[in-house]
């Protein structure tokens, strides 16, 4: 970690992406070293994802309409979604690992500027999972923890 912190100082990784990468790395994943850093990250993902389901649900958009509502294969169309259900869009639009399939049932109502925010705002937590999924498989298999610098 010490190698890695130091050729970060002085500028051995590359470009601002690649500096900003490193960084990325180093604070997640502690280099390949502490890849509980990464799963840790990952939970709060999935709870800010949770949370987000949450929001859209509370969101009015108009009398008796939110932003989550069933869909047109739910018993009640636009009806508003129950909070297991809102949980479950927020979980399931975030996470492209293991989707729960309730889309079917209850989503975002992208006809609306708010909804369409909330779907936006999931393919961030989208490359977020796929990131941090990513540096803590990779940590975990000790597929990172080598520098290709010499030194």
């Amino acid at each position: 970690m010490a190698q890695q912190r130091d050729l970060y100082r002085r500028g051995d990784v590359g470009g601002r992406l690649s500096k900003g990468a490193h960084w990325l790395w180093g604070a997640l994943a502690g280099y390949g070293y502490r890849s509980s850093r990464a799963v840790v990250a990952l939970l709060l993902v999935l709870m800010i994802a949770a949370g987000l389901g949450i929001a859209a649900g509370h969101t009015t958009l108009g009398p008796g309409r939110y932003a989550t509502a069933h869909t047109s294969q739910a018993l009640n169309p636009r009806s508003p979604c129950s909070l297991v259900e809102q949980i479950g869009v927020g979980i399931d639009r975030s996470v492209p690992l293991a989707p729960a399939r309730i889309g079917n049932r209850c989503d975002f109502d992208t006809s609306s500027p708010a909804g369409e925010a909330f779907t936006a705002s999931t393919w961030v937590l989208q490359a977020l999972v796929w990131t941090l999924a990513t540096l803590a498989i990779a940590g975990y298999l000790g597929l990172i923890r080598k520098s290709n610098a010499s030194g």
